[in-house]
């Protein structure tokens, strides 16, 4: 290689240099787009492993749970209450269930009676003496029928009979005739109570 050459390439660099000490004298590295850029390009240049993904934060709300329902109160209305005989209760022309309280034969009776389509059912409690004697009785106008819940036998009589009212009475039972208190409901008709029992002997 020649010094005329030497020369020419001497002079090349030279240019080449002074370009960019000019180019970088001249830029305005304050600009934040340059450092950005600045920024990310030696980020990339020297950075090997890969960007990863912020991870994300998912937050589930539990929706309340809607109140519970509460259940329905059934109350039952009194439709009659009085001082009377069990053969008016049994003339009513209305469903009844009721609840009484009385004396015959010097005992205390309490119970449950149940009228029906002209048929009264009556169970009966009797505390005669401290202990207690639960009887059942069916009056359907025609017989009385009475039978301790204990046994598989009962008595019957005739309806019409007045005197018949005093046995019942003495066998635990309520002369239809007597008087006592009670107050009655409504109730739905369960025709089995208003029979004589099956498998008792009258």
């Amino acid at each position: 290689m020649d010094m005329k050459t030497d020369q020419i390439l001497a002079w090349a660099v030279l240019i080449i240099v002074l370009a960019i000490g000019a180019w970088y004298f001249t830029t305005d590295w304050s600009s934040p787009t340059r450092q950005a850029s600045a920024t990310a390009t030696t980020t990339m240049a020297t950075s090997s492993t890969p960007p990863t993904t912020p991870a994300v934060k998912v937050t589930t709300k539990r929706l309340a749970a809607p109140a519970s329902t509460p259940a329905p109160t059934m109350t039952a209305k009194v439709v009659l209450t009085g001082f009377n005989s069990l053969s008016y209760l049994r003339t009513q022309k209305q469903p009844l269930f009721c609840s009484f309280d009385g004396f015959a034969d010097g005992a205390r009776r309490t119970g449950n009676i149940f009228v029906a389509d002209g048929v009264a059912r009556v169970n009966i409690a009797r505390v005669p003496g401290g202990r207690t004697v639960a009887t059942s009785m069916l009056d359907d106008g025609s017989y009385l029928y009475a039978w301790y819940t204990s046994t598989t036998s009962g008595l019957r009589l005739l309806a019409s009979t007045s005197a018949n009212g005093s046995v019942m009475a003495s066998y635990g039972a309520l002369d239809p005739n007597t008087n006592l208190s009670f107050s009655c409901t409504s109730w739905n008709i369960d025709t089995s109570l208003l029979t004589p029992p099956a498998g008792m002997t009258f």
